[in-house]
């Protein structure tokens, strides 16, 4: 389900979320590949951090990162912090334009994995924010982010999902074949 709400002084609170049939702990594992788990968002890029390093693992809450994001043919980066870390169960940043706080809709990505039995679980996004497009007309920026919600929400589904088969795949390779009892004659 995707919603987006828009408030009178244009706050923005939006959210996305998919199943999995994954568990909480192979699904975590793939957020933990922190530059390619947010570059399945559609307008993300890449990510590295600060002097333009990969960041092909999750680093520590407080990591300032630049966020490349690509739309059409228009490129550019911004700027953020990786706010919040629960091991297992979220990671949230903040995506910031580089020419000041307020302008170019400055916004938290916050996801949440919440179990719903042992081998489901699902990836909550959440983003919020404050528009900063004022002259837009609502029903238009409404419409923009739910376009870019469900976008999203399809890119993690195929990201995450690829991502975990291709994980349970390495671990049946990687793993021994069972031993077979000698039986005796």
């Amino acid at each position: 389900m995707t919603r987006v709400n828009l408030s009178t002084r244009w706050a923005v609170n939006a959210q996305t979320s998919v199943q999995l049939d994954a568990s909480t702990e192979e699904v975590w594992a793939v957020m933990q590949r922190f530059d390619r788990f947010i570059a399945a968002d559609p307008y993300h890029a890449r990510v590295t951090d600060e002097q333009g390093n990969r960041l092909d693992t999750l680093p520590p809450r407080g990591t300032a990162i630049r966020i490349g994001h690509g739309i059409g043919v228009t490129w550019f980066d911004r700027v953020g912090t990786l706010v919040r870390v629960v091991p297992g169960k979220t990671i949230a940043f903040t995506d910031l334009s580089k020419r000041g706080r307020n302008l170019g809709f400055p916004h938290l990505y916050h996801y949440t994995l919440k179990p719903i039995s042992e081998e489901v679980c699902e990836l909550i996004l959440a983003v919020r924010g404050r528009w900063s497009a004022r002259w837009m007309p609502r029903p238009l920026v409404r419409a923009w982010l739910a376009w870019v919600l469900i976008q999203a929400r399809w890119s993690l589904l195929l990201h995450t999902t690829h991502e975990i088969n291709r994980d349970r795949k390495l671990r049946r390779t990687s793993d021994p074949a069972p031993q077979r009892k000698a039986v005796p004659e």
